[in-house]
Parts: C-alpha cells; sequence; structure tokens
C-alpha cells in the first residue's frame, strides 16, 4: 500500500514497529491525519486490559464473568488472525459458564468468522479442543501473543 516506511521518535531515532497488524495500523493513520483509533484497535493496550480482566476475574472465581473474559481474549485472538485459538476460547468459556452465551453478540459474531475462516470442519475440531483444554493456560497462550 504505501511501500516501506520508518516511524520515528521525537529525538528521530527509529522505532520498532512490530507485527504486521500494528503496521497497519500506522499506515492506515497515516492515510488519515486526525483519525481516532479504538483502543480495542490497538493490540498491546487491549492485550493489557484483557490480561487485567482475566486477573480480576480469576481473582473473582465467578464463572460467568471468566467465560465473558474469554470471549473478549477470543476477540483478541480472533483480530490476530488466530482462528483456531478464539474458537477454543469460545468453547473453553461455555465450558466455564456451563453453555454457550447466545445473549452475547460478541460470542456469535467471533463464532461466525473463525468458522467462515476455517470452515467447519476445523472450527468443530477447535471447539472440542478448547472443551478439553485448560482455559487458563489456553487465555495466557493468547495474551502472551
Amino acid at each position: 500500500m504505501l511501500g516501506p516506511f520508518e516511524v520515528r521518535t521525537d529525538d528521530g531515532v527509529v522505532a520498532d514497529v512490530p507485527g504486521a497488524r500494528l503496521r497497519a495500523l500506522l499506515a492506515a493513520l497515516a492515510l488519515e491525519p486526525g483519525h481516532v483509533v479504538p483502543k480495542a484497535d490497538r493490540p498491546d493496550e487491549a492485550r493489557a486490559h484483557r490480561a487485567a480482566a482475566l486477573q480480576a476475574a480469576t481473582e473473582a472465581g465467578i464463572a460467568p464473568v471468566i467465560a465473558k473474559v474469554l470471549v473478549g481474549i477470543a476477540d483478541l485472538a480472533l483480530r490476530g488472525e488466530r482462528y483456531e485459538q478464539a474458537a477454543r476460547l469460545l468453547a473453553a468459556g461455555a465450558q466455564v459458564r456451563g453453555s454457550p452465551d447466545r445473549s452475547q453478540p460478541d460470542e456469535a459474531r467471533i463464532e461466525q468468522a473463525a468458522r467462515r475462516c476455517l470452515g467447519d470442519a476445523r472450527f468443530a475440531a477447535a471447539t472440542r479442543e478448547g472443551a478439553q483444554a485448560s482455559w487458563p493456560e489456553l487465555a495466557q497462550a493468547t495474551l502472551a501473543g
């Protein structure tokens, strides 16, 4: 789109911009000066927010809250194009809660997107894995990047 570009700090030092999503975000910002980017679209901040939510939910030990946080982490996986991980996290959340939460629009959106990208067979396999996996391990693996 723009070709190679550099990001420099105020002192002129070249800053490392790791990850295709972050570079794409910077390219989009360069094309639309003054455009406000929602916090959810800033990968590092979103990851930190989800990690804090996971810690609080885990400490509280309230299953529906943990399940909602897992849906948020599944969204993070989806945004990182980790579709199988998103499916696993949704299934883990359903296991924690006892059933899928059909009142949660994000859960339906993530499921539809992951299923569309994976196909029915791979999506089903990933959800079986997620239902049997350790939800804390799935969440930490996603938050680690």
